[in-house]
């Protein structure tokens, strides 16, 4: 899948980005064999962004904001309205279940969000990775897997 290709580059050019940032004491810089300077320089930018991009993405993609606030709180619970009404037909993404509408641009919009929320889960997992393995490295492998 090519979201997951996607999410796994941000992941490591966030993290590497990061890397050469602590190093240089300064902005990060720029591997100039890899990626041109502008393309570079806008995917560590996005990564400023990371946590917040998903979320608006998202909201572009809902056909409105009260169905999307409805479903990500309700945990996937069913309800129904208050005066006993049977439960709404209309979804955060548009009307009934399983329904065709949705455009291209919502469709993309979904699938950055969820691109970017993996990239970020998957930078995270990288950056434990080398904590532990900083740590195994420094007090040992027997003691480091205690």
């Amino acid at each position: 899948n090519m979201s997951v290709l996607l999410s796994a580059m941000l992941a490591v050019v966030w993290a590497r980005g990061l890397a050469i940032g602590a190093e240089a004491k300064r902005a990060p810089a720029l591997p100039s064999d890899q990626l041109p300077a502008w393309a570079w320089m806008f995917l560590v930018r996005l990564g400023d962004f990371k946590q917040v991009l998903p979320a608006l993405l998202a909201a572009l993609a809902s056909t409105s904001i009260a169905g999307l606030l409805a479903r990500s709180v309700s945990l996937g619970i069913p309800w129904s309205h208050p005066d006993g009404g049977a439960t709404p037909t209309t979804t955060w993404l548009g009307e009934g279940e399983g329904s065709t509408e949705l455009g291209t641009a919502r469709r993309w919009a979904l699938l950055l969000a969820l691109s970017i929320w993996r990239a970020e889960k998957l930078e995270s997992l990288l950056q434990r990775v080398q904590r532990a393995y900083n740590y195994a490295r420094t007090v040992g492998l027997g003691p480091g897997l205690r």
